[in-house]
């Protein structure tokens, strides 16, 4: 597992140990693992969703997220996955930074979720349909935490400077090194 930093500490963010890693099981299949540690009462979690279906805007309220592409190179094609810890996902193709944004296509998305005292643990596996393979030699997993307070907090490996912005492919880490 690999650790993740908030864009901006504060009081509240260092209260968390914010962790991820990802896994290629096959070329059309990974899984993706976060673990959030903290005053997990303090965040405001959606609510479970049973459908657990594709929706649009996840990002909006305390999300999973991971950035895939085969390229570093601000112009070539990459994967964003949302994921909600309510169980609802989003899984994107953009043909370039931020360009482009449509529904990819996936045969399935799984989240697991398992609470362990001050901790909770997500696994989420994605299972691609299209003819091509998940690209998966780069990647920038991050999460979005909404407190109770009405703050939000962006974590990931690294952060550009500004805005935090998990798109910016200069954040992403090799995913035979990270």
């Amino acid at each position: 597992m690999h650790t993740l930093t908030p864009f901006q500490s504060t009081e509240m963010t260092r209260k968390f140990n914010v962790q991820a890693d990802i896994v290629q099981i096959s070329t059309k299949v990974c899984r993706i693992h976060f673990i959030i540690e903290g005053p997990l009462q303090s965040i405001i979690w959606p609510s479970p969703d049973p459908l657990r279906k594709r929706s649009d805007e996840l990002w909006k309220h305390t999300c999973l997220e991971a950035f895939l592409s085969n390229s570093l190179k601000e112009e070539d094609p990459y994967l964003e996955m949302n994921l909600s810890p309510a169980g609802n996902w989003n899984l994107y193709e953009l043909t370039s930074y931020r360009k482009n944004l449509t529904p990819a296509a996936c045969a399935l998305v799984t989240i697991k979720r398992k609470n362990i005292a001050t901790s909770v643990q997500f696994q989420a596996e994605i299972t691609t349909t299209n003819q091509s393979d998940l690209p998966t030699k780069y990647c920038g997993l991050s999460v979005i935490l909404k407190f109770e307070d009405g703050q939000k907090s962006y974590w990931a490996f690294s952060h550009g400077v500004g805005k935090a912005d998990f798109h910016n492919k200069t954040t992403w880490k090799s995913t035979a090194t990270r």
